[in-house]
């Protein structure tokens, strides 16, 4: 429904006839404006053959003869089409991605964290004291009797669970290197 309003617009916004002007103080300081330093001058309603400095510039300022002859040859005017339908899709296609972002992101901050709050592992705190090891090995043990089906990659749904179990494994590497170099101060091979 959305398109069909698109498609159904007046096209009376897709041309228009632009004039790009030097400021009318440098070429002649009689010419009175409100916005002396305006350059460009825009005329939806001109057609494509009327498209000169007589018929866009001259109606603004209302020009004499004489100010229009210093002032037009040095405007540039073109005529220029546009498809504001064009226009009007891509802001939709850009607002479309922006919403399945921001949904998505509320996905990941509100929803995920609850639902792996109640199925997950509870994720050990930094505040809770780090334990020193005996042996590296005692760990690669522990790491192979968690990990030692290998369906364990499999369980859980989807991207977000599969990033969360990496960044548990990370936080766990990260706090063995912190016991190593902190406690027992010595540095990891």
């Amino acid at each position: 429904m959305g398109l069909v309003g698109l498609c159904g617009g007046d096209v009376s916004g897709n041309e228009r006839c632009s004039c790009k002007c030097p400021e009318t103080y440098w070429v002649d300081p009689s010419i009175q404006s409100n916005f002396p330093e305006r350059k460009i001058y825009i005329n939806s309603t001109v057609k494509s053959n009327e498209c000169d400095c007589e018929h866009v510039v001259q109606p603004v300022l209302n020009l004499t003869p004489e100010q229009t002859d210093h002032l037009c040859t040095r405007c540039q005017c073109k005529h220029e089409t546009r498809s504001t339908i064009t226009i009007k899709v891509v802001v939709l296609i850009i607002l479309w991605i922006l919403v399945v972002l921001i949904v998505y992101l509320f996905y990941l901050v509100v929803i995920e964290p609850f639902v792996r709050g109640k199925q997950g592992p509870q994720v050990r705190r930094a505040s809770q004291a780090y334990q020193s090891q005996e042996n590296d090995d005692s760990f690669d043990n522990d790491v192979a009797e968690t990990n030692a089906t290998p369906l364990r990659q499999y369980q859980g749904g989807g991207v977000v669970n599969r990033l969360g179990r990496e960044t548990d494994r990370w936080k766990k590497q990260v706090e063995i290197q912190r016991s190593t170099v902190y406690d027992r101060h010595s540095m990891l091979n």
